[in-house]
């Protein structure tokens, strides 16, 4: 996949180049993945995108699909936060995570640019000790990795995320006009959505009767309460 992955993202793509790619990974995971091969035993090329093996996602869930070539590195087992039930298993090697990491920051760079910036991460920096396993939220923020210029985490218990360290943000905010914000969907809501930021990130706290009104009424507009730098 190297020659694609040298291209601008969202480019006229070659058909064709891409079907011989995608036509080529899938006789590597035929041959080099047991559960893959019974799920899909035809060795006859695809001569549309439309004819691929698209495998349902809820089949991660079920199966270790896992791809054991020669050579093979092992890394983490990166997994769903399993919302919808069961969690999925995504077997990674050394090989797959540096095409993925490149793929995921020539997408990034086309949206936010090349300029290297403080990312402030909504989710605990000791889900990186964990050994053995990755979630995919905080691995979706590891791919913004490569354009940060320094990487702080904001929860210290993601059960609880009212518990922002806004003195990280604070003093984030004093020393950079721009930044990266990364935060899952729901953590960032109730963080950054729900709950009034407290000093010293910028405005004094607000009255309770306030606060009150704002947690019946919430806004996006309360998490930039405090600045409004250029992200």
């Amino acid at each position: 996949m190297t020659p694609l992955l040298e291209r601008e993202p969202y480019r006229a793509r070659d058909e064709e180049e891409l079907l011989n790619e995608l036509n080529l990974l899938t006789r590597h995971h035929r041959a080099w993945c047991d559960a893959f091969a019974r799920v899909w035993p035809d060795d006859a090329d695809s001569r549309r995108l439309e004819d691929l093996p698209w495998l349902h996602v809820g089949l991660f869930k079920r199966t270790a699909l896992r791809t054991d070539y020669p050579g093979a590195r092992r890394g983490r087992t990166l997994r769903s936060s399993g919302t919808s039930g069961a969690a999925s298993r995504i077997e990674l090697d050394e090989e797959s995570s540096i095409l993925q990491a490149r793929s995921a920051a020539a997408i990034l760079r086309s949206a936010v640019g090349d300029e290297p910036r403080p990312l402030l991460v909504l989710d605990r920096a000791a889900s990186l000790r964990e050994k053995g396993s990755v979630s995919a939220r905080l691995a979706a923020a590891l791919s913004l990795k490569p354009l940060a210029s320094e990487i702080r985490f904001l929860l210290g218990n993601p059960a609880a995320p009212d518990e922002v360290a806004w003195d990280e943000v604070a003093s984030t905010l004093a020393s950079s006009s721009r930044i990266l914000v990364y935060g899952f969907t729901s953590v960032l809501w109730e963080a950054w959505a729900s709950i009034w930021p407290r000093a010293p990130v910028g405005r004094s706290a607000a009255p309770r009767s306030a606060r009150r009104r704002d947690r019946a009424r919430p806004s996006w507009r309360t998490a930039a309460c405090a600045a409004s730098p250029r992200v």
